[in-house]
């Protein structure tokens, strides 16, 4: 989300107006991407979220994306606790575009 203008009596305040960008599947693509709040990045580095999916590859993504928010949780994030696990396994296999306009 986007904050509005600096200076504006909503200053400060959250836009509704989504920031949208494609990202392109190819075969350098990572197997998983995860969207996470900064409630998970605030407790899990890059490397430690990388080794919880090397550690938890055969779990499904919801039961992924539990682990990780659970790992947040129980190192003490006090923020919003949210992620979303998108495999791109599938998305390379059937070249199906990652994200329609």
């Amino acid at each position: 989300m986007k904050n509005l203008k600096k200076g504006s009596a909503a200053s400060g305040m959250i836009s509704s107006e989504p920031e949208v960008f494609v990202v392109p599947i190819s075969e350098m693509t990572p197997k998983a991407m995860f969207l996470v709040s900064d409630g998970v990045t605030c407790a899990l580095s890059d490397k430690e979220l990388a080794e919880l999916y090397a550690d938890n590859v055969a779990l499904s993504n919801n039961e992924l994306a539990q682990v990780i928010i659970q790992t947040a949780m129980d190192r003490g994030s006090r923020d919003n606790v949210s992620c979303v696990v998108v495999s791109t396994r599938a998305m390379i296999a059937t070249k199906t575009p990652s994200a329609r306009t």
